[in-house]
């Protein structure tokens, strides 16, 4: 797209100061500059966006808002030991507490939230066995976490063709617009 020289030439004339300028209006952009301004209100901060608000990867999302699924657990534990894989789930239930207090309590209901679980489904008694060894890990360190068989998954869920799967009780959802 070209831009006309008289648009041009206006904006080469609009300037604007600031701290800080935060490029993206989407979740993390906006969380980045709720958290600067917080810190420092004397702040100024600019967020930019060449679209809406949250029109790139945060309205694209499904709005979920989780610590990880167990499987994510379970690489962690591989590439980096099961006391940092513990450590980075930790930091990531605080940010859901710290959501929840500073974001969600203040607007309500507007934002839909949800905090009833994610589950992650097997479709083979193999993938289960592995899902139930990740469950014991998690649940050995205090990540509450429920076991489901074939019958608990159908009736809870509405699922067919899954032998089981895990629930991570902690997780939630959101609207990502709102």
């Amino acid at each position: 797209m070209s831009v006309s020289y008289w648009n041009d030439l206006k904006m080469n004339k609009i300037t604007k100061s600031c701290d800080v300028c935060i490029v993206g209006a989407g979740l993390s952009g906006l969380s980045t500059a709720y958290w600067l301004k917080k810190e420092d209100p004397k702040l100024k901060i600019i967020v930019v966006d060449k679209g809406k608000l949250g029109s790139g990867a945060t309205g694209r999302n499904a709005g979920f808002i989780t610590c990880g699924s167990v499987e994510h657990f379970n690489r962690m534990v591989s590439k980096h030991g099961e006391e940092t894989a513990l450590q980075i789930w930790r930091f990531a239930e605080t940010n859901m507490e710290l959501l929840k207090s500073e974001i969600i309590k203040k607007n309500g209901d507007r934002l839909d939230f949800e905090q009833n679980g994610a589950f992650s489904l097997a479709a083979q008694d193999s993938e289960l066995t592995e899902l139930k060894r990740v469950a014991g890990m998690m649940d050995k360190n205090k990540i509450p976490v429920e076991t489901l068989g074939e019958s608990e998954v159908a009736k809870r869920l509405g699922a067919q063709g899954f032998v089981g799967g895990i629930k991570y009780c902690k997780d939630g959802a959101i609207d990502p617009i709102l």
